[in-house]
């Protein structure tokens, strides 16, 4: 190679490095969004809609691809004003103003009844993760519904463990698989939600026993983060969908004692005493 030549080769920089690739596009949703009609106030903005549905839809598409669920068609609606929701809620479930008045005024953020959601005020001013996982939360109530009715899951007393079990596992059930379906969804960390659930658990001093009946959720600070910590942990190891056939069996008229020993493997106490050995060294 002659001088001319070695100074050319010199000078000749390598060709630029090729562009990397591009990320993968996500996955197609799981099937289609939740069965839902909507009836909005006009104080609702569309990007709160979309939120609404978002929060259905992440719910439905989880259920149905790790559950094994579909949700039954279902109404919804939403008002970001109390006196809307107030009057809708009662012509809708229907029962009087009063009584309307008390739920919304006291409150509620979400509530649901078989093929029925509404989501109030306090709704709409939660952030995104809470609000989407708010609506994931009722739309589980559907299923559970679904199973055993409305009776079965309500209470007409502060004492009162519903006929369909422990209160907790009720809420717990709707609060950890909304958080499941969410986290799916890419709204959340299941990290970080996690982590809130044990600070919850080991700040209580609520047993499960007491967490049984609604007299010891108004009791206890942030009691759903125990509720979804105590699922997770019924639940280890085990198909989730046990849920299902536990409430199938409450369905079938077998006491929930009964249900609860039979469809998680142990007794009601027995895993009273499981959980706060488990909830004191969670990590």
């Amino acid at each position: 190679m002659n001088a001319l030549a070695r100074k050319i080769s010199r000078g000749c920089s390598r060709p630029p490095a090729p562009p990397p690739a591009p990320p993968a596009p996500p996955p197609p949703p799981a099937g289609p969004g939740a069965p839902a009609t909507y009836a909005f106030g006009e104080e609702v903005s569309a990007a709160q809609q979309a939120l609404v549905r978002r929060g259905l839809d992440a719910g439905a598409r989880y259920y149905r691809s790790r559950l094994g669920r579909e949700l039954p068609s279902f109404e919804v609606w939403g008002h970001a004003s109390l006196e809307a929701i107030t009057a809708v809620y009662s012509q809708t479930r229907p029962t009087s103003l009063e009584d309307a008045r008390r739920l919304w005024e006291g409150g509620q953020v979400g509530h649901a009844v078989p093929r029925k959601v509404w989501l109030g005020p306090g709704w709409f001013a939660n952030g995104q993760e809470t609000a989407l996982k708010i609506a994931a939360h009722e739309a589980f109530h559907l299923l559970q519904y679904a199973l055993v009715g409305e009776r079965p899951l309500s209470v007409s007393g502060l004492d009162e463990i519903p006929t369909a079990g422990p209160w907790w596992l009720a809420e717990g059930a709707a609060e950890y698989f909304a958080f499941l379906a969410i986290v799916e969804d890419g709204a959340s960390s299941l990290a970080g939600v996690r982590a809130s659930w044990i600070q919850a658990a080991r700040a209580s001093t609520a047993t499960l026993r007491d967490l049984a009946t609604l007299r010891g959720q108004r009791e206890t600070p942030r009691p759903y983060d125990v509720y979804a910590l105590a699922v997770e942990q019924l639940l280890r190891t085990r198909d989730p969908k046990l849920v299902f056939e536990y409430y199938e069996a409450i369905a079938r008229g077998t006491a929930w004692e009964g249900a609860f020993a039979t469809t998680f493997g142990r007794t009601f106490e027995a895993f009273v005493a499981e959980f706060e050995s488990f909830r004191r060294t969670a990590f």
